[in-house]
């Protein structure tokens, strides 16, 4: 019955609390275990090399007599006397004329500062030189130039060496204002004032770009500025401390790397070639330029007169008498000619 099985189900139940409760305290802890056998030690590895003393990679550049004698050679450079550092004073020139300039649109990207400098310096060693950007001094250059990227020109568009340094003398080294616009060469346009490329456009000039080319493409760089650099031929070391190094100025053992015959900077006889054609171009000029031979300004002429005034002062300005770029110095020299004796 009901009655009978639940009071089955309460005898199992009432079995199973009294088993339970009959469990014993436990009893005491065992003896511990026999200790593991060591194991054997391995053999010590052979030492590394020793790298290279850090003091003593710094100290090819970091001493007392590198820094006095760099100094001595910049003092002789168009640099270091800062006879055009006043102008810096202006926010158009202070990118090139003065070193607050130079470091404050290099990290802007600008070509002109924000303000006025009011004590503008010459450009001197933090100008070019910054943090070194690595200590990789077998892969990388360790002259912790400020910048070495490519750089985009104010006309011309973006220019680059293989040198990577180089780089850095095209921020400034440009021209600053385009050539006449030559889609009309009969057209009259006016000698600008401050008429020119302005000084030392050599990153246009060196990779073919600035010129007035009387509606051709010239399009041409040169050996100069595929085969050689800024750096290279500016700066090697010269046995004279009056050349080379941070003087910038060339030497002949810039020319004979590649040039061996070389007794001379005329080499195959191109300066004496410019020379004559600047002469020739002075001459065809004419009335356009005054008596110290500079193009006379506010003055309305055929677009390709003032391109051919435009070609003698960029040549002129250029500096290296056509070496930067023989070919296209020629060509601009010829075609300049060409035009003024045969159609003026």
């Amino acid at each position: 019955s009901m009655i009978t099985l639940l009071g089955g189900f309460a005898l199992l139940l009432a079995g199973a609390i009294f088993l339970g409760s009959c469990e014993g305290p436990a009893g005491p802890q065992g003896p511990p275990g026999t200790d593991g056998i060591d194991g054997v030690n391995g053999e010590n590895g052979s030492d590394g090399t020793d790298g290279v003393a850090g003091n003593a990679v710094c100290m090819e550049c970091h001493t007392l007599d590198v820094k006095a004698a760099v100094t001595a050679q910049w003092k002789l450079s168009t640099h270091g006397i800062g006879a055009t550092a006043a102008r810096g004073s202006r926010v158009a020139c202070a990118k090139c004329h003065a070193h607050e300039g130079f470091v404050e649109t290099v990290w802007t990207g600008q070509d002109t500062t924000a303000t006025a400098i009011a004590f503008p310096q010459k450009i001197q060693c933090k100008t070019c030189h910054d943090f070194h950007s690595s200590l990789d001094f077998e892969n990388e250059p360790n002259s912790a130039i400020r910048t070495t990227e490519a750089v985009t020109l104010m006309t011309g568009g973006e220019v680059e060496f293989a040198n990577a340094e180089s780089n850095l003398c095209m921020n400034c080294h440009q021209s600053r204002h385009a050539a006449p616009d030559d889609s009309d060469g009969d057209a009259p346009i006016e000698v600008w004032g401050h008429f020119g490329p302005h000084h030392g456009p050599q990153g246009n000039f060196i990779n073919g770009l600035v010129g007035y080319e009387f509606g051709a493409s010239l399009g041409t760089s040169g050996s100069h500025e595929s085969m050689s650099s800024c750096v290279y031929c500016h700066m090697v070391e010269s046995p004279a401390d009056t050349t080379g190094g941070h003087t910038w100025k060339p030497t002949l053992e810039s020319c004979t790397a590649c040039h061996p015959d070389a007794t001379d900077y005329d080499v195959g006889g191109v300066v004496t070639e410019i020379e004559g054609l600047l002469a020739t171009l002075k001459t065809a000029l004419g009335d356009m330029l005054d008596e110290d031979g500079d193009v006379i300004e506010d003055v309305f002429y055929s677009a390709d007169s003032v391109g051919a005034a435009w070609n003698y002062v960029l040549v002129m300005e250029d500096a290296s008498t056509g070496i930067h770029n023989p070919a296209y110095a020629k060509a601009l020299l010829n075609n300049s000619i060409n035009y003024l004796t045969g159609a003026k």
